[in-house]
């Protein structure tokens, strides 16, 4: 039924359940899994904007696509 499946995480107890639901479907039916971590600007974990390019972004669509 599914060949790919796209997660967004972060770091909560429900990203967590999210990631488990989602590998267990994968698992199931034999499907590709691919993770996006969300983070928070708020989050300590928030990365330099420097590093958060249209490249980034560009490659995202690139590996969906396939």
């Amino acid at each position: 039924m599914y060949k790919k499946i796209l997660v967004a995480v972060d770091d909560t107890e429900l990203g967590e359940s999210v990631f488990q639901t989602a590998l267990d479907l994968a698992l199931h039916y034999q499907a590709q899994m691919m993770l996006i971590h969300v983070l928070s600007p708020t989050s300590e974990s928030y990365p330099d904007p420097i590093f958060t390019t249209p490249l980034a972004s560009g490659f995202m669509w690139g590996c969906m696509r396939k």
